[in-house]
């Protein structure tokens, strides 16, 4: 389990998030290069988290830039890296759970394109993307778990009552209590005194994020749970873990 140390203002742990998803993304890219030629869009797991480890990096940057603007668009932004994070840790528990992802999103870029067409009478797809979206949605899952159930699922395959605790605590405390209504702008919410927020949980989504998404793909590396604790530590002395 790990926790933000209070000491730590949001924009340092940004900075040692964004250090260590960097690290990482060098570590991956050299014993899984990105391939020439690839299409504008992921087609395969490693394509998968070379963009989302490419998007943490950006979170951060951005992140970093916001805090100084304004704390609730900070907090909007992390909640698709945080969403993100989770989606790709709960498909790392599936049998054919990359596939599922990337006919999830196919699924979506259909249905937005569809739309499109239909009000505006123009469609923004290519016929060859189209070819390739429509292929890839094939494999989206059948009924589409919301954020709630995939923490639930991923809550019930851990041992240690202290990590399922933590990652049934997520929805409440991050997602519905600061991230979703900041993201959804609700004014009455960021004018409130939030008990606990910690800065709209920005630090701690952060790490969260960002420790989710290496551990969903650490074995690529051929890493056990230990070396990867041992590797956010050396990054991140702001993380403790249990």
């Amino acid at each position: 389990m790990i926790h933000v140390r209070p000491e730590l203002t949001p924009a340092q742990v940004s900075l040692r998030c964004r250090l260590l998803l960097i690290d990482f993304r060098n570590k991956y890219l050299s014993q899984h290069p990105r391939r020439s030629g690839a299409p504008p869009f992921p087609i395969c797991g490693h394509d998968v988290i070379h963009a989302a480890l490419d998007h943490g990096i950006a979170t951060c940057e951005a992140v970093e830039h916001l805090l100084n603007i304004d704390l609730g668009l900070a907090a909007a932004i992390v909640r698709s890296f945080l969403e993100l994070s989770t989606r790709i840790m709960w498909c790392k528990t599936r049998d054919n759970g990359w596939q599922e992802i990337l006919g999830w999103w196919a699924e979506d870029t259909l249905k937005a394109a569809d739309r499109h067409t239909k009000d505006l009478n123009s469609d923004p797809l290519t016929p060859l993307a189209r070819q390739s979206l429509n292929s890839l949605a094939k494999s989206a899952p059948k009924k589409k778990p919301s954020l709630d159930y995939m923490l639930k699922q991923l809550s019930d395959g851990q041992y240690t009552p202290i990590v399922k605790k933590h990652i049934n605590e997520t929805y409440a405390s991050l997602f519905k209590g600061s991230l979703h209504q900041a993201a959804h702008a609700n004014l009455v919410f960021l004018g409130l005194n939030w008990s606990g927020k910690d800065e709209m949980a920005i630090g701690r989504s952060l790490v969260r994020a960002s420790c989710w998404l290496i551990n969903s793909c650490d074995k690529y590396l051929g890493w056990d749970e230990n070396r990867t604790i041992k590797y956010f530590e050396s990054f991140l002395n702001v993380i403790e873990a249990e």
